[in-house]
């Protein structure tokens, strides 16, 4: 009975193995081309808030703020000396929740932008959370007051 295995497996043995064997290697070889790239577009893993200051004209239109305007910088940008900055802590849902005068003095303005503002709020890999970000507006030489 032995005999009689052996003399069947032998024929199947060396074609089973060698099948086998470049099979895997194949496989190896070819996995690392199987995988595609992910494209996450310009979606970073942590994004800041995103705002922009619109202001209403005397038509009741809705316009883009100009130069002395207030207008909305990232914390990673520096805040220039001649103006009045105010840094917002932005919730999840685009709303103010915490703000604190960081230059300069709270004018009118400032405190519309604080009190009126809906902002794109920061993402932290895709879902939306709390970050701060300034309000700053540029004064005219010779007219801020610290």
């Amino acid at each position: 009975m032995e005999l009689m295995v052996d003399n069947l497996m032998r024929p199947f043995a060396l074609p089973f193995a060698g099948g086998l064997l470049s099979a895997l290697v194949i496989f190896s070889v070819l996995v690392p081309s199987l995988s595609f790239h992910h494209n996450f577009g310009d979606e970073a893993f942590f994004t800041s808030p995103d705002g922009e200051v619109v202001l209403v004209d005397s038509r009741g239109g809705y316009v883009q703020a100009g130069y002395l305007d207030p207008r909305i910088l990232p914390l990673n940008i520096a805040i220039p000396d001649n103006s009045n900055a105010v840094t917002l802590t932005v919730d999840e849902n685009g709303k103010v929740c915490d703000w604190y005068v960081s230059r300069g003095q709270l004018t009118p303005e400032l405190l519309n932008v604080v009190m009126f503002s809906q902002f794109k709020p920061a993402t932290n890999f895709g879902l939306p959370t709390a970050a701060k970000v300034n309000a700053v507006q540029q004064v005219l030489p010779g007219r801020m007051r610290s």
